[in-house]
């Protein structure tokens, strides 16, 4: 299989989101969040990989939360790795991460493998504005 259109990146990444109805206006939303000058142009194998990571990091947040896709949300909505559960009157507490040097402004990307990879991939392609800390 040629790596040429978001659909194939989908397919080889995350097989399991390749036949989801959705899939191609999931792919148009994640065009909006996705920068076309950061990633090398609309036909950059970088810039369709970029949006299938989105698209697969969004539809994994949605297996997290319970969200059924319909606007009925089953879950909270909140993601990252689960530091405690019990099991009596049902409690469940979720790590936030610590290391705000490596996730600075990337929150929401890091609670899956996908959005991990676009972080990478995002640092490794983009020019990122850089702040200054006065004291």
């Amino acid at each position: 299989m040629s790596l040429n259109s978001i659909n194939s990146f989908i397919s080889v990444i995350a097989p399991q989101y390749a036949t989801d109805p959705r899939l191609n206006d999931l792919i148009e939303i994640a065009k909006l969040n996705t920068s076309i000058k950061c990633f090398g142009g609309v036909n950059s194998q970088k810039y369709m990989y970029a949006v299938s990571l989105r698209v697969c990091h969004d539809l994994a947040m949605e297996m997290v939360s319970g969200s059924t896709g319909d606007g009925t949300d089953s879950g909270s909505g909140t993601g990252g790795e689960i530091s405690e559960e019990k099991e009596g009157k049902l409690s469940r507490k979720f790590q936030q991460n610590s290391d705000n040097s490596l996730t600075m402004g990337f929150d929401y990307l890091n609670n899956t493998i996908y959005g991990k990879k676009l972080i990478e991939l995002i640092r490794g392609s983009c020019i990122l504005p850089i702040t200054r800390l006065v004291d």
